[in-house]
């Protein structure tokens, strides 16, 4: 499109200001449906995936939003891109994915899957549907440092 001489910096603030007045509608009966199923809301996190139409004159339409969204891979390009919005996801979910360049290049391999009969998690730490959920940042960091080796922590 670029080479075509479009603007798309101004086609993807168009989108994005339409992804945001679609979520702000959606507003009031996500916020009761939260209320109604979670007893704390700072841990409820959700991916949307928006479908969008261009026009003939560049205009963005919402098509569907999908409250599920496929993160299956099945190209390259899949990978690409899914893999970086799930890091993402889980970044501001509070549960840090490290960089490749962050992860030991030649960390020791184990046959089979790890023992862990005897782990013990920290009090105030618990795991819900892949989503940790705790008060405290500090903590956070702490059982993220004690259950994944190979990783270095800034």
């Amino acid at each position: 499109m670029k080479r075509q001489g479009i603007n798309t910096n101004a086609i993807w603030e168009s989108m994005k200001d339409l992804i945001i007045k679609t979520i702000i509608c959606a507003d009031s009966p996500v916020n009761s449906l939260v209320k109604a199923n979670c007893k704390s809301r700072y841990c409820v996190h959700e991916l949307f995936g928006f479908d969008i139409l261009l026009d003939e004159s560049l205009k963005p339409w919402v098509l569907e939003v999908n409250i599920s969204p496929s993160l299956h891979s099945n190209s390259q390009l899949d990978v690409n891109i899914k893999g970086q919005k799930i890091k993402d996801l889980m970044n501001i979910s509070g549960i840090r994915v490290p960089d490749k360049n962050d992860v030991v290049p030649h960390a020791p391999q184990t046959s089979g899957p790890p023992d862990l009969s005897n782990y013990v998690p920290p009090n105030n730490v618990a795991w819900t549907n892949a989503c940790l959920v705790n008060n405290s940042p500090q903590m956070r960091e702490q059982s993220m440092r004690t259950t994944v080796r190979g990783i270095k922590t800034r």
